[in-house]
């Protein structure tokens, strides 16, 4: 069985080939298609045909042309997220870390055109020695 993955217009389609040989066609196997649909709601739907039904939640089946299976699949899931889906903690830890980087490299950069080599140039040097040396005791 082979998936392959069709990215469409921000929507997924999902085609499964290569399955079981159809009687009588010379050889030819079975495929499936699924179309997967946003639902952000997460509301079923069914959709409005007379040969289509409802396998479980969201899952409809649409028809069979030619050994070729289609289905709908209604999901929140489908949606994908959205751009401003960060939480407000993870935009602190994001600007909170790249501030001690640009810091460090910062300070390091400017101790190292002063001259200084090693350890010496972690900037506030002292500091962080004095912090580590209360902190532990």
């Amino acid at each position: 069985m082979s998936i392959v993955l069709i990215p469409i217009d921000g929507e997924l389609l999902m085609k499964l080939s290569d399955g079981d040989k159809v009687d009588n066609s010379n050889g030819k196997k079975r495929a499936t298609l699924i179309h997967f649909v946003c639902d952000k709601n997460n509301k079923v739907k069914n959709v409005n045909s007379l040969i289509s039904f409802n396998i479980c939640q969201g899952l409809n089946f649409l028809d069979e042309i030619d050994s070729l299976f289609l289905f709908s699949w209604y999901s929140k899931a489908a949606c994908g997220s959205s751009a401003g889906s960060l939480s407000g903690w993870s935009i602190f830890f994001i600007l909170f870390f790249t501030g001690i980087g640009i810091y460090l490299l910062g300070g390091i950069l400017y101790n190292r055109n002063n001259g200084r080599r090693g350890l010496e140039q972690i900037p506030n040097l002292d500091f962080w020695k004095r912090l580590c040396t209360v902190s532990f005791k």
